[in-house]
């Protein structure tokens, strides 16, 4: 997805009562003359979300539905930049987002005050104590019944065939949080990269790569491909 786009200095002056205001004071430029900053328009933000989805792993993941003219700039490699609006990536990896009953889980849950992700890491928390876990376990449906059940006991009042009907969300949630309890960060960051197709594409373009100018080169090959086969749309 394209970055937030952050190319402007901020210096602080200091003013009476030990408070400061913060005030930008310069912007920076690429060799080749591009700004990546992205000022924020309310008007221009809303008339190109055409929606909010959620990520499977609870980010929101901005759907635009009309293109923005931008600038563009060639590097010394002659690859074709864009200015304004952040780093736009040469290849799009869109990340799985949450469907309509697991975004029914989340609400209904935080609805009764309880978050989702926080009831399964303190499930993790408890089963970690008195189980032994291995990476790459499998979660089992005992699992799922005991992440059930904790919400229950925290009042999330979510329906069981709801919950069941969001298995994929509850394993990835499971898989993580119980890593993370269990294992540690590291097995945990693994686990989570494992579902996550972005870092799975990147990881696969890197293997076929045996240099950066090779790599930029699959990259835009993928791109043209992906956009083929969906009948349009930039990758930029």
């Amino acid at each position: 997805m394209t970055s937030f786009g952050k190319g402007s200095v901020q210096t602080l002056y200091s003013l009476a009562g030990d408070h400061h205001m913060k005030i930008t004071t310069a912007r920076w430029f690429t060799p080749v003359g591009r700004s990546i900053q992205r000022d924020f328009d309310p008007e221009s933000a809303m008339r190109q979300a055409g929606g909010m989805a959620v990520s499977i792993s609870g980010e929101p993941v901005d759907v635009p539905t009309e293109t923005v003219e931008r600038e563009e700039f060639r590097t010394d490699g002659g690859r074709i930049v864009y200015g304004g609006g952040g780093i736009t990536p040469d290849l799009v990896v869109r990340p799985d987002t949450l469907t309509t009953d697991e975004q029914e889980l989340r609400r209904v849950a935080m609805r009764n005050g309880v978050v989702v992700r926080d009831a399964v890491f303190r499930w993790a928390v408890e089963f970690a104590k008195d189980n032994q876990v291995r990476e790459g376990f499998r979660v089992e449906g005992a699992m799922r019944d005991g992440v059930f059940a904790k919400l229950e006991a925290e009042g999330a009042q979510v329906e069981r065939e709801v919950f069941d009907r969001s298995r994929r969300y509850v394993d990835y949630l499971i898989g993580i949080e119980l890593s993370g309890a269990a294992l540690g960060e590291v097995p945990q960051l693994k686990r989570r990269a494992e579902d996550d197709g972005q870092v799975a594409a990147a990881a696969d373009l890197l293997r076929r790569a045996d240099s950066p100018a090779a790599l930029l080169g699959l990259a835009a090959r993928e791109a043209e491909s992906r956009e083929g086969s969906s009948g349009g749309g930039g990758s930029r």
